[in-house]
């Protein structure tokens, strides 16, 4: 009842106590709607409070009535505790898009952050705090099946290449020339309460393959005397020192020589070594042996062409 035992209105009067901050004591205070979601009806006593998500804690309230006696109003009061349990909220990352690059170019850098928004005027977070203000930490995985399903297996730092900050979820990489193909990634985003919770994104990285030309060794000029085998001319690729070239594709040779010393050899079939009497040549090995006959005196000038299994065209033919 809003009356005491004299029948007299009763006025009612709010107090409460929240956690005291590190360091300081608390102190009661008057329950008022501004002080989050407290509201007291001082006529009836009915005390309501929708609490928000950063009040948990334990708080003491002490309500007093007073009567509406003219010469000599009396008081009670009541104190009691209210103790409001922490509800942890999971992250929630932004969307990250699927992308491609180039073998030895670097990603569209990807940086994870959670993208909640506090509605709390006093409350403010970074990017990689989620809507409880909790730090995330990031976990980063990846297969190569493009399912859109990654387990928490391969880490994406054992990836060469790839540099991953778990702090604030941001993956960089610049894939190398041995690691075409399409990756799928998994970023796990956790918070740090006692009971943590998490979110995550899965994305796709295409690498594209980059077709190198092979790169031929240099050779030396010779002289030889007609009717004596020249010495054997062999080329192959200066990095693997091998009829393959640096993307490991079969090389094949082709082979043109002209009467003109002057570094231009055209490469036409009326050009071709084995037109040359004489000349044999493995378009495999990229091998020249020739034994010139006597009626060949005179300066040659030769050009191998090794051509590789790709099927991309670089920008330059």
């Amino acid at each position: 009842s809003n009356e005491d035992i004299d029948l007299q209105k009763l006025n009612f009067e709010c107090f409460v106590r929240g956690p005291p901050a590190k360091g300081k004591i608390s102190t009661y205070v008057e329950c008022k709607d501004s002080f989050r979601g407290i509201t007291l009806n001082k006529e009836t006593g009915e005390l309501n409070w929708i609490t928000d998500y950063f009040l948990a804690g334990t708080y003491s309230f002490k309500i007093i009535a007073e009567d509406n006696d003219p010469l000599d109003p009396k008081t009670d009061e009541k104190e009691f505790s209210v103790t409001i349990n922490n509800v942890n909220r999971a992250p929630k990352l932004i969307e990250v898009a699927n992308q491609s690059v180039d073998e030895s170019k670097n990603i569209q850098t990807i940086d994870l952050s959670d993208i909640s928004i506090i509605k709390n005027p006093n409350k403010t977070k970074l990017p990689d705090q989620d809507i409880d203000i909790q730090n995330i930490s990031y976990n980063c995985f990846y297969d190569l099946v493009k399912d859109s399903k990654v387990e928490t297996k391969e880490n994406c730092t054992s990836l060469k290449g790839v540099v991953f900050d778990k702090n604030e979820g941001i993956l960089d990489w610049i894939p190398d020339f041995n690691q075409s193909g399409t990756y799928e990634f998994k970023v796990v985003g956790q918070d740090d309460d006692p009971n943590p919770k998490s979110d995550f994104k899965i994305f796709s990285i295409e690498v594209k393959n980059v077709n190198r030309p092979p790169k031929l060794k240099k050779i030396n000029s010779l002289t030889s005397l007609e009717g004596q085998p020249i010495e054997p001319i062999n080329s192959s690729d200066e990095f693997t020192n091998d009829d393959k070239d640096i993307d490991n594709e079969v090389i094949k040779y082709s082979c043109f020589y002209d009467s003109s010393i002057d570094s231009i050899v055209k490469e036409s079939d009326g050009n071709d070594c084995l037109k040359l009497s004489g000349v044999s040549f493995n378009s495999t090995k990229g091998e020249i042996n020739w034994t010139p006959d006597f009626n060949q005196a005179g300066e040659y000038e030769f050009k191998i062409v090794g051509t590789d299994g790709g099927t991309i065209v670089l920008d330059n033919g």
